[in-house]
């Protein structure tokens, strides 16, 4: 393969610096144009390049976080039908898997919204920006007619209709604004939900815990700093990803204890103690962490 796209690179370097570059410092018309137009689609690439790259990124991130939650789906089911039809099945066990179900199902489908939204997002920015132009044309146009309708000397009831049309605009696209950058932090119920469907998934397969408490305090704190610093440069509230972080780490921590005893059969004196560091579930907890703030952040 290196050695195919090397005998494309150099017999084109080759061409262009004794070709090309020649002729078109000797003042040929033909080799400057084709110049011209080169130029021109490499400048109309990387413009499409720079405006998709964001564009890429999301919808990269969220069909990764989808594959996520499907491997978790899968883990989970799969452990959660053998302890259904295990001869002596634990009701408690199976009620905690029941709510585990549906859990998976609202992550489910909030994953597929979201991938189906970031798709459509190129299509729904030119709807927007079309409605923006037609409503700043729909502006000009009736201040022309008003300016048509009104003596020189304005009047002072057409003065306060001019100054109002143009606010009235600005309020309408600043209200839209506003409402599409509340949804921009992912909401409460995605947090949660990612984080049950993950830590499910962790108990439900092969995981490899800390080798001692020591080492699971110091990888749990230094995600936390991790976690921290992330919210700081991606959620537009700080204070909402805080409280998303919080809430989730408090939920978090107890189901991966709840799901420690009763899914793993961990002791609970283990995991009321400092234990707790180099069981699975840390890793559970550190897991539902990530995948809900992390992949599940809509910056």
């Amino acid at each position: 393969m290196i050695l195919d796209l090397n005998s494309m690179i150099y017999p084109a370097i080759d061409y262009v610096s004794n070709e090309v570059i020649p002729k078109a410092l000797g003042g040929d018309v033909a080799t400057i144009a084709m110049i011209g137009v080169a130029l021109i689609v490499l400048f109309v690439l990387v413009v499409l390049l720079v405006e998709l790259t964001a564009w890429v990124v999301g919808l990269l991130k969220r069909f990764v976080l989808f594959v996520l939650v499907m491997v978790s789906i899968v883990f989970f089911f799969f452990s959660f039908s053998d302890k259904i039809f295990s001869p002596e099945p634990d009701f408690t066990l199976l009620a905690i898997g029941a709510a585990g179900v549906v859990c998976a199902i609202i992550a489910l489908a909030i994953s597929v919204i979201s991938v189906k939204r970031e798709m459509q997002k190129p299509w729904y920015q030119k709807v927007q920006d079309l409605k923006k132009k037609m409503k700043e044309a729909a502006a000009e146009e009736f201040e022309k007619e008003l300016e048509k309708k009104t003596a020189v000397a304005a009047t002072p009831a057409p003065a306060a209709t001019q100054v109002q049309q143009p606010g009235m605009l600005s309020k309408q696209a600043l209200t839209t604004a506003n409402v599409l950058a509340a949804f921009h932090d992912r909401s409460l119920l995605a947090v949660l939900s990612y984080m049950v469907v993950a830590e499910f998934g962790v108990f439900s397969g092969v995981t490899v815990s800390a080798p001692n408490e020591t080492v699971g305090l110091i990888f749990f704190g230094l995600f936390i700093v991790a976690a921290m610093i992330f919210i700081k440069s991606t959620y537009h509230s700080y204070l909402t990803g805080i409280k998303h972080l919080t809430i989730a780490l408090v939920f978090g921590a107890a189901l991966s204890v709840l799901l420690g005893y009763i899914w793993a059969s961990i002791p609970l004196e283990e995991l009321l103690s400092l234990g707790y560091f180099k069981t699975n579930s840390l890793v559970a907890l550190v897991t539902g962490l990530a995948v809900s703030l992390f992949l599940g952040s809509k910056a």
